[in-house]
């Protein structure tokens, strides 16, 4: 609000409606008022901002690094699941992440999370494509099960 200024005629108006009849002595609460005002603004700025942020960022960064490192466990449970050339992904240890900033964690989270997905929905168009279905090792009939010539159940 004006670069953290009160504008005069805010000042002025504020006199007239406060004491009309004695400006002089007006002024001087109007001069107060001002800077109480800006001061209100700008605290009401303050709080805003750090409701934001705690949303945004976690109240505490020890909350931001807890999120990230939940995070990072959640990618190493899918460790098993990509293709042996995408393993490389997790040559660090669980361990040393802890040591790393939240920041840092986050990086690596956002980087590899996609690499990730994609190594294992390739690994299961591919194993799709290559694996034959149980349908194929077994012969289909229209016979229900009985007794085979020699009288044994099937």
């Amino acid at each position: 609000m004006f670069l953290g200024r009160m504008s005069r005629e805010y000042r002025r108006l504020y006199q007239i409606l406060t004491e009309p009849d004695n400006l002089a002595a007006a002024e001087t609460k109007a001069k107060k008022w001002g800077k109480d005002f800006v001061s209100s603004v700008w605290d009401l700025f303050e709080q805003i901002w750090q409701e934001r942020n705690a949303a945004l960022h976690g109240q505490w960064g020890d909350d931001r690094k807890r999120k990230a490192m939940i995070r990072i466990w959640q990618l190493y449970e899918l460790r098993s699941n990509v293709l042996p050339q995408d393993r490389f992904l997790f040559d660090k240890s669980l361990e040393s992440w802890e040591g790393l900033s939240s920041t840092r964690i986050e990086q690596w989270c956002n980087a590899t999370e996609k690499a990730i997905d994609k190594s294992i929905s390739m690994g299961v168009s591919h194993t799709m494509a290559t694996h034959r279905s149980l349908d194929d090792y077994f012969i289909r009939t229209n016979r229900p099960p009985g007794p085979r010539e020699d009288g044994v159940l099937i």
